[in-house]
């Protein structure tokens, strides 16, 4: 506020800061006085820094002598001085020439217009009622919305694909004889991260014959041979993270508050015209 009241843009006809030339002067360029204060309060940190970076500095001796120079300089000018009389005399402008002229500058000479209003903020958030909404209405919205705070079970699953069936069958058989799932990836020439699936829920994939048996094998647990959509595979399951359901005592203020909201939109025409 001490910013804007400094500046000479907005001072009155009295040399004091007046409102409503303050006002006029941002409407006329598109501004909200909000903006400007802000504007203004970047300007006053932005001077505060570098005063308080350059503080303290001394300007050379050499830039002395030329700012001493510069100053104590003295000339010598001719010049001519040109009076009115030089001038041919002006005819007054003719009326149509001054209604022409007002006509082109009319928005100069306009006042802007003043309204004075009245106004009430009308949200669902400000007719909510939370107290309204009961333990019940609450506990029945989270029975009927449970998967949406539930966090499905995940499966982190590796997947070793094979040319033939008969060849899928081989490495199975292998592991009952002292082979092992890695020892079968890098007889295939695979990495760990060629076999990679991911860590999905059941729904995030999209091969069903996969799923299904991602999702019956334990920790570490080889598969059977499946039928993928890419060929016959053998699965391992390397981590498992079980489902996580928010309790009801987690979520019931959340709850609450959005059926509370709900209610209020539902009656919010109703409001209005009640204040109409």
């Amino acid at each position: 506020a001490q910013l804007t009241h400094e500046d000479p843009a907005f001072k009155g006809p009295g040399g004091s800061f007046d409102r409503r030339t303050f006002e006029y002067i941002l409407q006329q360029v598109g501004m909200r006085p909000e903006d400007y204060l802000r504007n203004r309060a970047q300007v006053a940190v932005r001077q505060q820094i570098v005063e308080a970076v350059s503080d303290g500095l001394k300007a050379p001796n050499t830039f002395l002598k030329a700012v001493a120079l510069y100053r104590g300089e003295d000339r010598t000018i001719d010049y001519v001085t040109l009076p009115k009389s030089l001038v041919e005399p002006i005819e007054a402008p003719s009326d149509t020439t001054l209604s022409a002229y007002f006509e082109e500058n009319k928005k100069t000479y306009a006042a802007p217009e003043y309204r004075k209003f009245s106004y009430v903020r009308l949200e669902p958030e400000d007719i909510m009622d939370v107290s309204a909404v009961t333990d019940q209405q609450v506990s029945d919205d989270y029975n009927k919305n449970k998967a949406r705070y539930t966090t499905p079970e995940t499966r982190t699953i590796e997947q070793l694909v094979f040319k033939t069936p008969d060849a899928a069958k081989a490495a199975l058989d292998s592991l009952k004889t002292g082979a092992t799932f890695d020892k079968l990836v890098a007889a295939e020439g695979k990495t760990q991260a060629d076999t990679l699936l991911g860590t999905l829920s059941r729904d995030k994939i999209a091969d069903k014959a996969v799923a299904d048996a991602a999702f019956a094998l334990n920790v570490n647990e080889v598969s059977p041979v499946v039928q993928g959509a890419f060929g016959p595979v053998l699965l391992r399951v390397t981590e498992i993270k079980p489902e996580v359901v928010k309790p009801l005592a987690e979520v019931a203020a959340d709850i609450r508050k959005d059926l509370a909201l709900g209610e209020a939109s539902r009656i919010l025409l109703d409001v209005h015209d009640s204040y109409e």
